[in-house]
């Protein structure tokens, strides 16, 4: 890997400094086995001030890149759960929340959804831009039932809560959220709060 994905990746600000001030550097660059970028992979790791530095350079344009697993930047903090840096993405303009990526076609709301990341769900929502909150995967799957699935309680409430968000959602097994939730054994409390909604 090149010298810039390194100190991204081990949070070596003060050397990636220097790197970023080097005359002709991609700050774009993909490699290695995963075809991430060095922002790809100070998102991983959650290094906030990395990322600050990275997304200043005049020259980035890797904001919605994609890894050969089909994730973006965002997506991989979102599944890690760093909260602080999903802020960062979300404040650029040209950041693409929508984006649906990976073997299986989730966004990142799905993957903060699935990890259990309640707060990163609430920003994610909170962005204008939010239109993903009923997509769904390659198993048919949405966010919210992703969360009925893992008993994600608090990501179940920030789901429940968005107007329009479809409860009535079968995947590709035809499975609704009452099976997800009650018949697979891992989502009976927040089942109990799906119910609540749906009764209202």
């Amino acid at each position: 890997d090149s010298p810039l994905k390194l100190a991204a990746y081990n949070g070596r600000e003060a050397i990636l400094e220097l790197l970023l001030k080097q005359p002709g550097l991609d700050v774009n660059l993909a490699g290695g086995q995963y075809r991430q970028t060095a922002l790809h992979l100070a998102c991983i790791k959650g290094h906030t001030g990395i990322v600050r530095m990275l997304l200043a350079h005049p020259t980035i344009t890797c904001l919605n890149a994609v890894d050969s697993e089909g994730d973006s930047p965002l997506m991989v903090t979102a599944n890690k759960g760093h909260e602080a840096v999903v802020e960062l993405l979300l404040q650029q303009p040209g950041l693409d929340v929508n984006l649906a990526g990976g073997r299986c076609r989730r966004t990142a709301l799905h993957e903060a959804s699935a990890e259990g990341h309640a707060g990163i769900v609430r920003r994610l929502l909170a962005h204008p831009g939010l239109t993903c909150h009923n997509a769904l995967d390659i198993d048919g799957c949405s966010p919210l039932m992703e969360a009925l699935a893992e008993n994600r309680v608090e990501c179940v409430r920030e789901l429940v809560a968005v107007e329009g968000v479809d409860l009535e959602n079968r995947d590709l097994q035809g499975r609704g959220l009452e099976e997800v939730g009650r018949v697979w054994g891992h989502g009976q409390e927040a089942w109990q709060v799906v119910r609540e909604e749906i009764g209202r």
